[in-house]
């Protein structure tokens, strides 16, 4: 009597690139050699496939369709020391930001396989060009007259890259004041940094609050 090994190891992919645009769909594949000694079907009760795993069998952000298992073997079987190769058929969500999709083979009814962290990474965009507010200056008080310099971070959620020698910003003030030097600090921000707009503000001469806009 043997006991069953479901081991494997990732012999080669087609995944997902860096940037999707939301709602953008994709077809890739993964090869897997079954190194151990149970033999895999991909079809019936017991078939093997590609489940959304950290959180195990949660409900995968790139499914298409929507669901828990996002890669299907195309062989009817995958016998010891073969290579099977998974369908993924996937779709970006609508939802902008950094994702990490993590799945583990899983023989259906039976065992899910070890868990080797395998994932693949992308950035989601809706816009070319988009930001997030991160974070501003904390003072944001300066007296009657006075030049300082403020500055405030802002998450690039756009599909292009933000370099320093392209940048422009249009001002706009509640009350006229200078607002002048606006630049970007960095180099270049990719999509899912962040970056930091800074600038030069001459407070009028009259107490108030102030209101800036940058565009």
């Amino acid at each position: 009597v043997t006991n069953a090994d479901y081991s494997y190891e990732i012999v080669g992919s087609k995944m997902p690139k860096s940037l999707m645009k939301a709602g953008e769909k994709f077809e890739g594949w993964v090869d897997i050699k079954n190194v151990g000694n149970v033999t895999w079907k991909g079809t019936g009760k017991n078939r093997v496939t590609l489940g959304a795993d950290n959180e195990r069998d949660r409900i995968s952000e790139f499914a298409d369709p929507k669901g828990n298992r996002i890669g299907y073997l195309i062989q009817d079987q995958v016998k010891p020391g073969e290579t099977g190769r998974f369908l993924l058929r996937l779709k970006a969500q609508k939802e902008k930001g950094s994702y990490n999709e993590y799945f583990t083979p899983v023989m259906e009814g039976v065992t899910w396989f070890d868990n080797k962290k395998t994932s693949f990474k992308t950035f989601v965009y809706e816009k070319k060009y988009d930001a997030g507010l991160k974070e501003t200056v904390s003072d944001k008080q300066a007296k009657v007259g006075e030049t300082r310099t403020m500055w405030v971070k802002l998450r690039n959620v756009g599909g292009a890259t933000w370099k320093k020698e392209d940048f422009t910003a249009g001002v706009l003030t509640s009350v006229p004041m200078e607002v002048t030097n606006v630049k970007l600090s960095e180099d270049t921000v990719l999509p899912g940094e962040t970056g930091t707009i800074i600038f030069t503000v001459k407070a009028p001469k009259e107490t108030g609050r102030v209101l800036i806009y940058l565009r």
